[in-house]
């Protein structure tokens, strides 16, 4: 595990390609294990993946389900990636929001009747961020505690 961390910025990368190549809801699994072990580490670069994931999952609920279902599998995977890395960055009000506003469309699209199959995930992401969301910045660190106003157009 310590001889991977030093790497780990060309192993998401790797796998970041990985993924925008290949549609699969295994390689994504993968990727969030990775997430969980280094979550410690991943903070620098959660704008970075959420912005890939964001861009991967609207591609992958856009695409006909030609594959036996497998494109709406990996979007959905893509989503729990994201969970993951709010999960991993929930000390840091300021990192917090900025992944809000990167995923904001997948939290919107997973309320509608179109996003059903990610509304589990939708709604984890709505609360992680909702309850950490409150917590006071971190000393020195910028950043407001609160509700932004975009999660409360969430709540019509």
């Amino acid at each position: 595990m310590n001889h991977i961390k030093p790497s780990l910025d060309p192993v998401l990368a790797c796998y970041l390609q990985l993924m925008n190549e290949l549609d699969n809801e295994e390689l994504v699994s993968a990727f969030e294990n990775v997430v969980s072990v280094y979550h410690d580490a991943i903070q620098p670069h959660a704008a970075q993946i959420c912005n890939h994931l964001k861009q991967q999952y609207i591609r992958l609920i856009g695409q006909e389900d030609d594959d036996d279902g497998e494109s709406i599998l990996a979007a959905v995977a893509s989503f729990t990636s994201m969970r993951r890395i709010l999960d991993a960055v929930q000390s840091d009000v300021t990192v917090l929001r900025t992944v809000e506003n990167i995923i904001y469309p997948c939290l919107l699209h997973s309320l509608t009747a179109d996003g059903l199959d990610s509304i589990e995930e939708g709604v984890d992401c709505i609360t992680l961020i909702l309850y950490h969301g409150y917590k006071k910045p971190a000393a020195g660190a910028q950043g407001q505690a609160g509700v932004s106003e975009a999660m409360w157009k969430l709540f019509p």
